[in-house]
C-alpha cells in the first residue's frame, strides 16, 4: 500500500497507538502480497527495533506482524525474532535524504552472536511497516546473509512514495 490516507492511519494506529490487534489484520494484507513471491519454508523476521525504542514502545510492530503472518500460515513458516539485531542508536531518520539514511544505517543490523545461525541456509523473509528509502530493509538484508541466510526477500506494509 502506498503509505497515506488509511495505510497510514493503519500503520500508526499499530506503530505508536498501542493498537496491536492490528497486527493481525495487517498479516492478512501481508499474506495476500506474499502469494507470488512465497519461498518453501519460510523464516520471518521482524526487523529489529533499537533497544531503548523498543523499551518505549513496549513491542516491536514489525514483530507483532511477523508473527501473526507466520501463525496464518502455519507449520511450514518459522518466526524468528531474535536472529538479527541492531546496533546502538541511530537516532530519528526523520529528514534525512536517501543517502544520509544510508550512511547512517549502514552496519546497524548485525546477526545475533547466539541466533543469527538459525537463519543459515534458510529462505528469509524480512518483515517492516513501512519502506521508505530501503535503508533498514538494506541493513537487515545484508545481516540476514552475514547470518547465513539462502535468500532474502522484504515484505513491508507500506511504502512512501514522494507525492504521498
Amino acid at each position: 500500500m502506498i503509505y497515506s490516507g488509511s495505510a497510514r492511519r493503519l500503520v500508526l494506529g499499530l506503530k505508536y497507538g498501542d493498537r496491536t490487534e492490528l497486527a493481525k489484520t495487517a498479516a492478512r494484507l501481508l499474506m495476500t502480497a506474499l502469494g507470488p513471491i512465497r519461498p518453501d519454508a519460510p523464516v520471518f523476521v521482524p526487523v529489529p527495533l533499537q533497544y531503548r525504542r523498543q523499551l518505549r514502545r513496549r513491542y516491536n510492530q514489525s514483530a507483532l506482524m511477523a508473527r501473526a503472518l507466520a501463525d496464518l500460515i502455519g507449520p511450514s513458516a518459522i518466526y524468528e525474532p531474535q536472529s538479527i539485531q541492531r546496533q546502538g542508536g541511530s537516532g530519528s531518520l526523520r529528514g534525512l535524504t536517501r543517502d544520509e539514511r544510508f550512511g547512517t544505517l549502514a552496519d546497524s543490523i548485525s546477526p545475533h552472536p547466539k541466533h543469527g545461525a538459525r537463519l543459515r541456509d534458510r529462505n528469509v523473509v524480512l518483515i517492516d511497516d513501512v519502506m521508505a528509502t530501503g535503508a533498514t530493509l538494506s541493513a537487515a538484508t545484508h545481516a540476514s546473509f552475514a547470518a547465513g541466510a539462502k535468500s532474502v526477500c522484504v515484505l513491508t506494509l507500506a511504502r512512501a512514495t514522494k507525492d504521498a
